[in-house]
C-alpha cells in the first residue's frame, strides 16, 4: 500500500494550500476544469495516488490555488520531481 501512496508528500502540500484558502477539492476542479473533470481524479492527487503532468501540477498551483510566487510553486513542484523552467520563472517575477 505504501506504494500507491509515494507521491503523499506533494499531495498533502497540494491539500494544506487548498485548506489555507478555504477552498474545497471541487471548487480547485472547477477552476482547472480543462484538466480535471471530476473530483475523483484530483482527490487522487492529494491523496498521494497520482502524480499529475508537469502542467498540470502548474495548472493547479497557478489557477486552482492562486498561488503566484515563483519559489513556492518551485517548491511544490520539487516534490514532483518538477521545477519551473527559467523563463516560468522570469514570468512569475513580473506577475508578482
Amino acid at each position: 500500500m505504501a506504494s500507491l501512496r509515494k507521491y503523499r508528500p506533494l499531495g498533502e502540500a497540494i491539500a494544506k494550500e487548498r485548506r489555507s484558502k478555504g477552498l474545497g477539492q471541487k471548487e480547485v476542479v472547477d477552476l482547472v476544469e480543462s484538466y480535471y473533470s471530476d473530483e475523483r481524479s484530483y482527490r487522487r492527487i492529494e491523496s498521494g495516488e497520482n502524480l499529475p503532468e508537469r502542467h498540470k501540477l502548474i495548472a493547479i498551483l497557478v489557477s486552482g490555488l492562486s498561488i503566484n510566487k515563483a519559489d513556492k510553486i518551485n517548491s511544490i513542484l520539487a516534490l514532483g520531481g518538477y521545477g519551473l523552467t527559467q523563463k516560468q520563472l522570469h514570468r512569475l517575477g513580473e506577475i508578482v
